[in-house]
């Protein structure tokens, strides 16, 4: 069962989204709270919705351990549920499509609350949660980024060029070790010090005489990559 929490001062959005999660078997809504002080009376939790038009600057003094989703009447605040790691970032009004969209990405990250984790397995550890989107910023608006859609990034200083599989680039603030880090390495290979590659997106490696390989992206894209890469290659792509 997935304990969840409410920290929100707007009565009439508790009401909707307790009725929504009332409606989930593995979901138990623990309490709506106005306050961090009297949300600590309730811990430990697994879930915590947060209203940031109530709640600025909360991102900071987030529990340890607890996925967190963010509410907000302002576009604007996405930027700080990217920051704060949340799982989802919700724009006010809430559809009910939404919202189970939300907890169903909630539950895609299969997890044991950690008090039965503990007595079933005192080792065992709650599986890395990794990002899904990347929120872009752009003067004046947001870009929505599924990282299904890139094939490939590359490190420009404390920026990262985004190249998409439409043919697009996106320039995102954030440095290339720190994505790296937020990335599924499932999906993602760092192939050299300037490159991170999607698996799905490769299509092909071709070996020239000096040793290069040239990978080639699903929309023919090539990127050419030094032999120190070989070996990583080889292991991740089997590549002889």
């Amino acid at each position: 069962m997935i304990r969840a929490l409410m920290l929100s001062r707007e009565s009439n959005l508790d009401s909707v989204l307790g009725a929504w999660m009332a409606e989930c078997a593995d979901i138990k809504l623990i309490a709506c709270c106005s306050s961090l002080d009297e949300l600590t009376r309730f811990l430990p939790i697994d879930l915590l919705f947060i209203d940031l038009d109530d709640e600025t600057g909360i991102c900071d003094l987030l529990p340890a351990g607890v996925i967190t989703v963010l509410l907000s009447s302002k576009a604007e605040h996405a930027v700080d549920a990217y920051n704060a790691d949340a799982r989802d970032f919700l724009l006010k009004p809430i559809s009910k499509q939404r919202f189970q969209s939300c907890l169903f990405r909630v539950r895609n990250n299969a997890f044991l609350p950690p008090a039965v984790s503990k007595q079933s397995n005192p080792a065992s550890q709650l599986a890395p949660v990794y990002q899904t989107r990347l929120i872009v910023r752009d003067p004046g608006r947001f870009r929505f980024v599924d990282v299904s859609d890139i094939d490939a990034i590359k490190g420009a200083g404390n920026y990262v060029d985004l190249l998409l599989r439409d043919g697009r680039h996106l320039l995102h603030r954030e440095t290339l070790n720190n994505l790296e880090r937020k990335l599924n390495p499932a999906d993602f290979v760092r192939v050299n010090r300037s490159f991170i590659i999607r698996f799905p997106s490769i299509m092909e490696v071709r070996a020239n005489v000096q040793g290069e390989y040239t990978i080639v992206l699903r929309n023919e894209r090539e990127l050419t990559l030094s032999k120190r890469s070989r070996q990583k290659l080889t292991e991740l792509l089997e590549v002889s």
